[in-house]
């Protein structure tokens, strides 16, 4: 059965990026109270769109990247641990380098509380993991990412950074650690960062590409 989420006012698939719905999935769909309904075909094809998933799969090699990305990880891991954490023993912590990111965001009204917050991190599914961004003078958690394994693929559904520590390159450390990780993975056929973004402003997208 397609499985179908509310993200934003809108019904999207809660299902791999390759998977498609058939015409009863649609109608479900169209069922359910949200504005409209979106979801992808074709996604493999071999001419450029301009709507995308950012995929990586195949291989992962740092010699092959520019020098400015090589420079971007090589600072991160020398500045940075990043290491797989219990989300429930670092709540407080996490919650703080949320609402520092989210609070840089521009026109983004941040509602969260630490107590709705913390009910998240107590309760994360089996499927999910927390990286945690150290910085390696202080011992401080400086960013996250949280990541979910599916059955062929892991899909990085977070990344927060606190912006005081932007320059150590946190984000770098914790993308190179997340394929390093996983691509070499027999089942693991690729890691997705989702669609392409028009709300968030970060770039995160464009230094992914």
């Amino acid at each position: 059965m397609f499985k179908w989420k509310m993200y934003n006012h809108a019904i999207i698939p809660d299902e791999a990026p390759y998977a498609e719905p058939n015409k009863d999935d649609i109608c479900k769909a169209c069922r359910m109270k949200g504005l409209f309904v979106k979801y992808t075909t074709n996604l493999d094809c071999n001419n450029a769109t301009d709507w995308w998933y950012v995929i990586k799969d195949g291989n992962f090699d740092l010699s092959e990247l520019k020098a400015k990305h090589r420079y971007e990880i090589n600072s991160g891991l020398k500045n940075i641990d990043v290491k797989i954490i219990n989300a429930e023993n670092y709540s407080k912590e996490l919650y703080d380098v949320y609402i520092s990111a989210t609070n840089s965001y521009s026109g983004f009204k941040n509602s969260a509380t630490y107590e709705n917050f913390k009910a998240k991190c107590d309760n994360y599914k089996k499927t999910e993991f927390y990286y945690g961004a150290f910085q390696k003078s202080t011992n401080i958690l400086v960013g996250y990412a949280l990541c979910v394994v599916h059955d062929d693929y892991v899909e990085f559904q977070v990344l927060k950074i606190d912006p005081k520590y932007l320059k150590l390159k946190a984000s770098a450390a914790i993308v190179y650690t997340l394929l390093t990780d996983y691509l070499s993975k027999e089942n693991i056929k690729f890691i997705c960062d989702g669609e392409r973004s028009i709300r968030h402003k970060t770039h995160f997208q464009d230094y992914l590409e």
